[in-house]
């Protein structure tokens, strides 16, 4: 006997594994630049040096894991809905907020910073607000009424949207190293370009969308259905990702001090 009038149950996702694996991904992200200092023997400046150029970090680590947690369900965790949307547009606003900080805290703190607006300023200071001008449209344009008016079509916005990234990942990077305040050693140019080739490959082998999946390869036996998540998953990911970036954020402060 069937009941055609009775709703199939709804499964839901576990929420602990789903929030450790979210949340244990950005800490490993957000860790990267500074197990990077370990190798270069940083020269700390102190003070609120140190403490902007750890939001700057921050704000490097976030880049870099945008890449990897992009806005389109993975093979696994196998989760309905717009999760995985929603984590990049917020990571995304993060990055905004925190590279805003840096930039901008230096210009009130340190008045003489404000000659690197200038077009004359080193080639590494131009890449930062290359990079900041290039965040500011990423996240406009993925404002849903601005996102319509500024590309006509799907194809036009994901094609722009990953150029203008890989761009402004391109630009972070030279501006970290170049400026030779952290890492000031040769290796670190090898270090980080063989870091961000390994990235943008990543990220390009996953545009290729089912045809091609790192998590296919590492969970090949997983078919389980894709499954709903609890009420509480968003705003325990909000609350950890402000609370990871500002203890991330003091991170050289600490080191300094």
């Amino acid at each position: 006997m069937t009941y055609k009038n009775k709703k199939p149950e709804t499964v839901k996702h576990k929420t602990l594994p789903l929030l450790l694996f979210f949340l244990g991904s950005l800490c490993v992200y957000l860790l990267m630049p500074y197990l990077s200092l370990l190798f270069f023997k940083p020269m700390l400046a102190g003070g609120y040096w140190d403490l902007l150029n750890g939001v700057g970090f921050v704000a490097f680590g976030l880049c870099i894991y945008l890449f990897i947690e992009r806005a389109r369900p993975r093979s696994w965790p196998k989760v309905k809905g717009d999760l995985f949307y929603w984590w990049h547009r917020l990571l995304a606003f993060a990055l905004l907020l925190l590279s805003s900080i840096h930039g901008f805290g230096f210009l009130i703190l340190e008045p003489v910073t404000w000659e690197y607006l200038s077009l004359r300023s080193p080639w590494y200071m131009l890449c930062a607000w290359l990079a900041w001008l290039f965040f500011v449209y990423l996240c406009l344009a993925s404002i849903r009424p601005l996102k319509h008016r500024l590309h006509g079509g799907f194809l036009s916005f994901r094609f722009s949207h990953a150029l203008l990234s890989i761009l402004a990942l391109v630009a972070c990077l030279y501006h970290v190293v170049a400026a030779g305040f952290y890492f000031d050693r040769y290796a670190s140019w090898a270090l980080f370009s063989l870091l961000l080739v390994l990235v943008v490959s990543y990220y390009a082998l996953n545009r290729l969308g089912p045809k091609f999946s790192f998590s296919k390869i590492f969970f090949v036996g997983n078919s389980q259905a894709y499954k709903q998540v609890g009420a509480p998953v968003k705003p325990i990911l909000f609350i950890g990702l402000v609370l990871l970036c500002v203890l991330f954020s003091g991170g050289l402060y600490v080191a300094a001090n």
